[in-house]
């Protein structure tokens, strides 16, 4: 057996939770050794790599709005952040346009304004559709839609090119990133403590603790260290849309990015207004849970495909109807529960912490996620982009999350 050096902390799991935490570790305890271990051979190969990235705040538990907003201060702020002087990735401020039957939003004011973030209601058709002339909102009224919510300070980001930030920045501060790697074997004591962990390069790691960002393939560690999960959190196919847009067409200037309810699917430009993205909103989409990660179909059924264009087409009825329409599958590591992470250190053992779950929601939260995590494992807050959540909401320990929305918009 050959013992390599050990490391302090071990995250298994290189997509945008794990880095997030391997940075915010080091960053604030820089003398942890912290090593990151990817299945893949380099990042952006998981469900990171297939986000929209959408930056939104709103959402049904004022927690989950804290952790949102903290999210966003942290992407808006990218730069200083990681301590990078030109990253590739950058905030892209984009209004959210959120259409929803039978919602009024007088709490999602107030609750974004704690943060400091700016809001507009809309309380007609005819009010959005001066704001918004591209789009046609003719059909809200016999859905029971009354009102229109705008986050302005909402927007997305690009999500391969936030890894590639994360990872320089990891390794300019002195985490060390494996490739290839996976853990095969863990070695727990008698007081539930992992003590060594076996990786499939064929060394032995001892470690002082244990981090599962592996998001898909979650349950397959959670195997191995023989944490009895009662959670009911699978990996689900979801499909995604990408539409060419004409510069010149009318129709397709000033876009925003789209939560549409009442068609199904949520939208947003993408390429500098070139594409758009669209998926889907519809909690049965979700359901189609993926037994193997590894192995799922990654194309984008020809029915489903149809029904997001002819949505699209619905709430913007004007776009030129050309050019090569492009579509594929990626996972969601849904919590069939609640539609809520778990996140924290897992009971009965001492040094094994997950962060898990996300049902869609995992990029926008993904710095704070890091955060907790390395207040979790080092008992200390720094006043650099830190969280000031109580993150026991979110704790794997908990009972289900009672909310009156599930799926991605929870």
């Amino acid at each position: 057996m050959r013992i390599r050096k050990s490391a302090d902390v071990i995250i298994a799991g290189a997509g945008i939770m794990g880095l997030h935490t391997a940075f915010q570790l080091k960053r604030r305890a820089p003398e942890l050794g912290v090593r990151v271990l990817e299945r893949a051979r380099a990042v952006g190969q998981g469900s990171t790599g297939f986000s929209s990235a959408v930056l939104r705040c709103r959402y049904t538990l004022p927690s989950m709005v804290d952790v949102a907003a903290e999210g966003l201060k942290i992407h808006n702020n990218w730069s200083d952040y990681l301590e990078l002087p030109r990253p590739l990735a950058s905030f892209t401020q984009h209004p959210i346009l959120w259409v929803m039957p039978e919602t009024t939003y007088q709490q999602d004011v107030q609750r974004l304004a704690r943060h400091g973030l700016n809001t507009t209601v809309y309380y007609s058709a005819d009010e959005v559709g001066e704001r918004f002339p591209a789009l046609d909102f003719s059909q809200d009224e016999r859905t029971g839609v009354v009102q229109y919510f705008v986050e302005e300070d909402g927007g997305y980001f690009d999500p391969t090119a936030a890894l590639t930030d994360l990872l320089t920045a990891c390794r300019n501060i002195g985490v060390e990133v494996m490739f290839n790697t996976e853990i095969e074997r863990v070695h727990v004591m008698d007081d539930s403590t992992i003590e060594l962990v076996k990786l499939s390069t064929g060394d032995s790691v001892p470690c002082g603790a244990l981090v599962n960002c592996t998001g898909p393939w979650h349950d397959k560690l959670n195997d191995i260290v023989g944490w009895d999960n009662d959670w009911d959190i699978q990996p689900a196919r979801i499909q995604v849309v990408h539409k060419p847009l004409v510069k010149q067409d009318p129709a397709a200037e000033d876009i925003p990015a789209v939560c549409d309810a009442v068609n199904g699917v949520y939208f947003r430009p993408h390429l500098q207004g070139d594409h758009i993205i669209i998926s889907t909103v519809r909690p049965q989409d979700e359901e189609e849970r993926v037994e193997e990660p590894d192995d799922f179909n990654t194309a984008a059924d020809p029915e489903v495909r149809q029904r997001y264009l002819s949505s699209l087409h619905a709430r913007i009825p004007g776009l030129t109807p050309r050019g090569t329409v492009a579509g594929y599958s990626a996972l969601y590591t849904v919590n069939y529960a609640d539609s809520h992470p778990v996140v924290g250190r897992v009971h009965p053992f001492t040094n094994y912490l997950v962060a898990n779950g996300f049902t869609g929601h995992g990029f926008k939260l993904s710095p704070v996620v890091g955060a907790a995590l390395a207040q979790a494992i080092t008992g200390s807050t720094t006043r650099h982009f830190d969280t000031r959540t109580d993150w026991a909401f979110l704790s794997p320990n908990r009972n289900p999350i009672t909310a009156h929305r599930q799926g991605v918009l929870s």
